[in-house]
């Protein structure tokens, strides 16, 4: 999925009169409903990527037949991994520590 800020982007590049808006506000997450155009966007983008990721991780677990853990890690994972509910588990330094793990693996 592309990241919320990218995703709000390519709808004020491929339109004609969608302004730019900066999804994010860490400290609160965004009605569904918005009262302008700017939160109609802000609530679009945010619960259309929990909703997706939410739909993907049940749809894996269902092909997987056991409930594989969800984490999220990025400059946006630790708001989305509020709003996904328990049991998604933030890892800001998934990637590096994933990289540090090859590495070490690569060095034997």
């Amino acid at each position: 999925l592309p990241g919320l800020r990218t995703a709000a982007r390519s709808l004020a590049v491929s339109t004609d009169a969608l302004p730019t808006t900066d999804p994010l506000d860490n400290d609160h997450e965004p009605c569904v409903i918005g009262k302008s155009t700017e939160e109609a966007i802000r609530s679009g983008v945010i619960w259309g990527a929990v909703g997706a990721v939410k739909e993907l991780v049940a749809r894996m677990r269902q092909e997987l037949d056991f409930c594989a853990p969800v984490f999220c890690t990025g400059g946006q994972g630790q708001f989305l991994s509020r709003l996904l509910g328990p049991g998604v588990q933030f890892l800001p330094h998934l990637v590096l520590e994933g990289a540090a793990i090859a590495a070490r693996s690569v060095e034997r």
